[in-house]
């Protein structure tokens, strides 16, 4: 049986070292990245066979959500085995029972869900073909991009990063979907513990005209967010910067994570570099009348 456990019944320190022994750690199920991107989380725990899952949520009077909170594309099973296709139904009833509504992404097949796409490198096969894995239309931009008097530079600071982005939005409105607070108490967190840093490309007056936000668990690179302005998009600068990256940790990481898009034309470029794509499941559920208001609401607006 799913038992549930809000975060101030969970035990941070077991918690952290339980997911830290795997080589492949995800990052985004830690303590205190989970403090940084959500508005509340707790965690669904099967003691029998010594596995959990967090989930971020949000509540408002009786009413409790769970939602997919910023920069966490999906959850994967923390534990040393993955429960069978029965438990993993069980984890779903559970979230329905715990939570009025909401949507929960997971790496495992689950019926009657909508499958999502994941886009990552396999660095060793990169260090073995490079820039074959490219299409001929990225070769020839990330050329173009690195001919244009770029610098990439992997020594942004945390305050540097920060500035820039509100200037981004100061000079061209609000980064749709953005949550500026998540984004600082992230990369915050990301700096402190040495599990992240920031890639610029800047320009001949050392100004900073694109960037990526990465974590980096020794084993996974992964791509939070990526920004240009406008004399980025003109210079292509993104192309360099994360061919640069393939390029600098290609012998020492294993895999590149882009997190997919839902946007196509997001989409088609990561697709350019080649990477393989790993499908991951989105749970969702309404049983409360202001969940369907708020889905409402979202529509018309947007």
């Amino acid at each position: 049986m799913w038992i549930w456990k809000d975060s101030a019944e969970i035990d941070r320190e077991e918690w952290d070292q339980k997911i830290l022994k795997n080589p492949d750690h995800r990052i985004e199920a830690l303590s205190w990245y989970l403090d940084a991107v959500s508005d509340q989380w707790g965690a669904l725990f099967l003691f029998e066979k010594d596995i959990r899952i967090p989930v971020s949520f949000k509540k408002n009077w009786s009413l409790k959500m769970a939602y997919r909170a910023p920069f966490t594309q999906q959850h994967h099973f923390i534990g040393d085995e993955i429960p069978n296709q029965l438990l993993i139904e069980k984890l779903t009833a559970s979230l329905t029972n715990q939570f009025n509504c909401g949507k929960y992404c997971l790496n495992y097949f689950i019926p009657d869900t909508q499958r999502r796409t994941n886009l990552v490198v396999d660095l060793e096969d990169y260090r073995l073909r490079d820039e074959e894995m490219y299409s001929s239309h990225h070769k020839r931009r990330v050329k173009r991009s690195l001919s244009n008097e770029l610098s990439i530079d992997f020594l942004v600071t945390e305050s540097e990063f920060l500035n820039w982005i509100d200037r981004f939005q100061k000079e061209n409105g609000s980064i749709e979907g953005l949550n500026r607070i998540a984004l600082e108490k992230l990369t915050s967190q990301l700096f402190l513990h040495k599990k992240g840093f920031v890639v610029a490309a800047r320009n001949a007056k050392n100004e900073i005209i694109a960037l990526c936000l990465l974590s980096d668990n020794g084993h996974r690179i992964v791509n939070l967010m990526s920004l240009s302005n406008l004399e980025g998009k003109k210079k292509i600068a993104m192309y360099g910067i994360l061919h640069t990256v393939l390029q600098q940790f290609k012998n020492v990481r294993q895999i590149f994570d882009f997190e997919g898009s839902d946007l196509q034309g997001v989409k088609q470029f990561y697709q350019g570099f080649g990477p393989v794509t790993e499908p991951y499941f989105e749970i969702s559920w309404n049983q409360h009348w202001f969940c369907s208001l708020k889905d409402l609401l979202k529509k018309w607006i947007y």
